[in-house]
């Protein structure tokens, strides 16, 4: 289950929201709907929207491996995938919001990236506009900002990511998918397009997590642990952008239910810090000693990843030499997004 610090109603997140704005009505939501929801992100949002009183719809390929796990058991699952119509019926019927997770994550097989990450998310808005869901979260990714160049390495909102021919597929359908998530939502809805045959308007809100990290978490979790544990090493001089689990949840009911993020595109982040620093953080908590690699080291190995993907003519979803940061600022002004789970303070 996800931390106390997100079992919170979505009412009290609304309504203690540090946005000094006047607010507008939030979206009420009774049922939620979330495909990928065996998947770190969906899971966690599983668990806060339960714990909330929410009733949640999950779409599962395989319900059977869960039936006897505690975890889901108050939860409705639905067996089905992105392409079957019945299950994504079923998921969005008599639903207030409609939580997109589900992706393929490989970087090497465009078909499949093609067929999940577009026209899965194609197949979803479509039946959740139809079962009239109130608002459609498309969860993409930092990443999409790989191939755009920014003079200042500052990335946010207003900068419109490059569809950049060497992205990787992952990185490319995610941007593709929020292409077709804005087009689409606006050609089904009648208040932009009259011609439409339905008479309802589906919100749409896009969110671009950063690197995330909490228990479950394998690439930030037992990756860097297995790392730390093995080799005694904090490795990365480079900034990296990092978000708790439980800090993107807060993010996600905050998107769910404001009515301030109709039709938005949020970079969802929480602090940008070293890499090395962040190993530093993990390796503290198993209580395991590790050194820092030196300078040219640590720059060889990073230049060396980064130059092999340059050479096969691919652009990587996380650089290790590039400047990235992504600020928050448009989320805090918008929703009162507040992270509480900031590694840097505990090592200051």
């Amino acid at each position: 289950m996800v931390s106390d610090s997100v079992s919170t109603s979505v009412s009290e997140l609304t309504s203690t929201s540090t946005n000094k704005q006047v607010s507008k009505e939030p979206i009420q939501i009774k049922r939620v709907a979330i495909t990928g929801a065996n998947g770190f992100i969906g899971k966690a949002l599983v668990s806060a929207y339960h714990a909330c009183g929410i009733a949640v719809n999950a779409l599962l390929r395989n319900t059977t491996k869960y039936a006897d796990d505690p975890f889901w058991s108050d939860i409705n699952l639905i067996q089905g995938d992105l392409d079957d119509h019945k299950a994504l019926k079923k998921l969005c019927t008599d639903t207030d919001l409609v939580i997109h997770c589900a992706a393929f994550m490989g970087k090497k097989d465009p078909k499949l990236s093609d067929q999940v990450n577009i026209e899965g998310t194609r197949h979803i808005i479509e039946v959740a506009h139809s079962a009239q869901v109130k608002r459609f979260i498309y969860v993409s990714s930092i990443s999409v900002y790989r191939g755009t160049k920014s003079s200042n390495y500052i990335f946010d909102e207003a900068l419109e990511p490059y569809l950049h021919p060497k992205l990787n597929h992952y990185s490319r359908s995610k941007l593709e998918g929020e292409h077709l998530c804005k087009s689409l939502c606006a050609s089904l809805n009648p208040s932009s397009n009259p011609s439409s045959a339905q008479q309802h308007n589906m919100d749409y809100v896009i969110v671009r997590p950063t690197n995330v990290y909490g228990p479950g978490c394998r690439p930030w979790g037992s990756q860097v642990e297995n790392l730390v544990s093995r080799y005694h090493i904090c490795f990365g001089r480079v900034v990296f952008n990092f978000i708790h689990i439980d800090d993107l949840v807060q993010g996600f009911m905050l998107m769910g239910s404001k009515a301030e993020a109709k039709n938005q595109v949020f970079n969802l982040a929480a602090e940008a810090i070293e890499l090395s620093l962040f190993h530093k953080h993990i390796a503290q908590r198993l209580g395991v000693w590790t050194w820092r690699l030196p300078w040219v080291l640590d720059t060889l190995i990073r230049y060396t990843i980064d130059g092999v993907a340059t050479l096969r003519g691919e652009v990587r979803s996380t650089g290790y030499t590039p400047k990235f940061h992504y600020p928050h600022q448009h989320t805090q002004r918008l929703l009162g997004y507040e992270p509480q789970h900031l590694i840097y303070a505990k090592h200051k």
